[in-house]
């Protein structure tokens, strides 16, 4: 699939939409040409009025005109040139997929070269399916000196083209600008983790209140939050927060805090917020693990929206990459999740949310 891919790109000019002509002279793998495009998100279209007068002056009665064009096996090599060179024109259609069976009739050297003269000024890609034995190499060989590609079969044709225009479309897309914030205060931060990582060796995780310190130099927005060493001072945060309020218990021990009934939600009084304090030391206690108790995190309550997940990490290939999706406690089990490379445009940042 990356070479048929790769035929198309360096060959053929990008497509600048979805809609497809299919020019046959057998039924059958017209249909087929129809349904592998209908498969892979491409459009036949209506032709236009015109596009089918001009194909009616000069193609036998039997023929069908409308989209797949099936001109039966009496198409002559000349009928396909003229054929082809009117789909082309047509504003309808942004590619043409050239099917051609070798009757005893018509040598597929023949047609092969009248595609090949029509694709020398053609503006939109053509894409050809020589099927069957009998004349196939020589008419390849004329083909390929032309530059037009050909399959097989119409299904990988089909699947070339529709990841040639996905490619096209993202060409076309506004490059989009990179922000910049001049509310940041790289220096202070780095002072900042210079002071925490001092003295330490291997991954450890940054405590609430240098985060919360390190989220104010970068100027990110976030849920007040007050720490607190023990209930009283949890009661003393949440009423200077008001209620109702969040309690979430600090441990460099256990990253994911509920697991072990570390977080606790829409608390409206101090009884609440006491007993939540009590019920994380308890349970801790039972696990014979008092000392992963190191205070709780007191925040104000935030309801509504979606929860998301926002993360950074410096890889060796690929340098600075960020990460974005679906948060909340499911977030590894869902694993919907999407990197880009820094920096990030206002565009990157849209199809990441995407």
């Amino acid at each position: 699939e990356l070479f048929d891919v790769a035929l198309l790109l360096a060959h053929q000019p990008l497509p600048l939409g979805r809609r497809v002509a299919v020019l046959t002279n057998a039924g059958g793998p017209g249909i087929m040409a129809a349904d592998a495009c209908e498969g892979s998100g491409l459009e036949l279209p209506a032709l236009s009025e015109r596009t089918i007068e001009e194909l009616r002056s000069f193609l036998p009665v039997e023929a069908s005109l409308r989209n797949p064009v099936d001109m039966i096996a009496s198409a002559t090599a000349d009928n396909y040139g003229r054929a082809l060179k009117i789909l082309l024109q047509d504003p309808n259609v942004d590619a043409v997929l050239v099917i051609f069976v070798p009757p005893v009739t018509v040598h597929a050297k023949d047609v092969a070269h009248s595609i090949v003269e029509q694709s020398e000024s053609a503006k939109k890609p053509i894409l050809t399916c020589f099927m069957g034995s009998h004349g196939v190499p020589e008419g390849l060989r004329s083909l390929q000196k032309g530059y037009v590609p050909s399959y097989t079969f119409p299904e990988p044709a089909a699947r070339a083209l529709a990841r040639v225009i996905d490619y096209a479309h993202w060409r076309l897309r506004p490059p989009g600008t990179v922000p910049s914030y001049e509310t940041i205060n790289r220096e202070r931060a780095r002072e900042l983790l210079g002071k925490v990582t001092a003295g330490r060796k291997g991954d450890f995780w940054l405590d609430a209140a240098a985060v919360d310190q390190l989220m104010d130099l970068y100027g990110l927005p976030r849920a007040r939050s007050v720490v607190a060493a023990d209930a009283k001072q949890a009661i003393s945060a949440a009423r200077k927060l008001s209620f109702p309020v969040a309690v979430k218990l600090m441990s460099s021990k256990y990253v994911h805090k509920s697991d072990v009934g570390g977080v606790h939600l829409d608390l409206e009084t101090a009884e609440e917020v006491e007993a939540a304090v009590d019920e994380m030391r308890s349970s801790l206690e039972d696990r014979g693990e008092a000392d992963a108790f190191e205070g709780v995190l007191v925040q104000e309550m935030i309801t509504g929206g979606v929860e998301a997940i926002i993360g950074t990490i410096r890889d060796v290939k690929f340098g600075h990459l960020i990460m974005f999706g679906l948060g909340g406690t499911a977030v590894e089990v869902m694993q919907d999740v999407t990197f880009n490379v820094h920096p990030l445009t206002d565009v990157d940042a849209r199809e990441m949310l995407d």
